[in-house]
């Protein structure tokens, strides 16, 4: 838990236009959802092998384990499956991923676990995924030294220059899960049953940097902000219907970047992810700077 929890995210802004583009109106990026989704073979303890992965929205995009939604432009909550087959076994592996609202701009990644296979046995096995608890944690960008409340906003920086800035944050996606304590085996004769799922969940929770972008305007005051959200599972055996043994496990659920802007109430304008508008009033004369940031996590 300690480990998914202690995340530093480096965030940088620059002046990257010319004061004459800065009456052209244009429109923000669509939300992008990403779905990393790891796939394991419950008889080798690898990697699954020639997997191919579906979901169940059809204007999904896949490219290798990730699945990419894209919103329109902000995306809505919604539920989608995702479902791995391989050629090595005749049952695909499945799960429902609910995702979140997200305002335009926004960048989430979610992570997904699938186990292919069955251990070689006279009974019927499956696996259901108990959720016992779900966190969440959210923190500001570093640098957030102006205090004003809108929408449930509480800490800005301040662009006061009639320049556009390109805003990059720095974060971690997370995939994988780990074991969190000991399997409890209610039965020792299912013990070699049970053993090879420790073995596929505790495959270790990996963290990738990206990079998640959005370009702010002129006169206004913006934001980001991170969540990180995980689960506390348990993995549920079961032979013929009949629970045989219990597997508790920490999954990375989501990390989702969001950016805000709005109208510096000591300038004039107003900004393009502010809900609502979709065009930017960038006329206006003064300077500043801003520096860079971070988000940070604590332990």
């Amino acid at each position: 838990m300690k480990k998914l929890f202690s995340l530093f995210a480096l965030a940088g802004a620059f002046v990257a236009c010319q004061p004459e583009e800065l009456e052209t109106a244009f429109s923000v990026d669509p939300a992008t959802v990403r779905i990393n989704v790891t796939v394991k073979d419950v008889q080798t303890g690898a990697a699954a092998e020639d997997v191919t992965l579906t979901c169940s929205d059809g204007a999904a995009k896949v490219d290798g384990n990730v699945i990419t939604l894209t919103g329109n432009p902000a995306f809505e909550k919604t539920t989608v499956t995702v479902t791995a087959t391989s050629s090595k076994y005749a049952e695909p592996a499945k799960e429902d991923v609910e995702i979140n609202e997200l305002r335009a701009g926004a960048v989430a990644d979610y992570n997904v676990v699938l186990v292919v296979g069955k251990p070689v046995s006279d009974y019927a096995i499956t696996v259901e995924k108990d959720v016992k608890a779900e966190t969440s944690k959210t923190e500001y960008v570093s640098g957030t030294t102006y205090d004003h409340s809108h929408d449930g906003i509480e800490h800005w920086r301040r662009n006061d220059t009639r320049f556009f800035l390109d805003f990059k944050v720095d974060y971690y996606e997370y995939s994988g899960s780990e074991v969190a304590g000991e399997a409890t085996i209610l039965d020792p004769a299912f013990q070699s049953i049970v053993e090879p799922y420790v073995q596929v969940y505790n495959a270790g929770i990996k963290k990738t940097a990206k990079v998640a972008e959005a370009r702010i305007s002129a006169w206004c005051i913006y934001t980001a902000t991170q969540t990180l959200t995980t689960q506390t599972v348990d993995y549920v055996v079961k032979a013929d219907g009949v629970e045989v043994g219990r597997i508790p496990a920490v999954v990375p659920v989501s990390s989702e970047v969001e950016f805000y802007e709005m109208a510096d109430p000591e300038s004039h304008g107003h900004g393009h992810y502010q809900p609502g508008h979709g065009h930017d009033d960038t006329h206006g004369h003064g300077a500043g700077n801003n520096a860079g940031g971070g988000i940070i996590f604590a332990e």
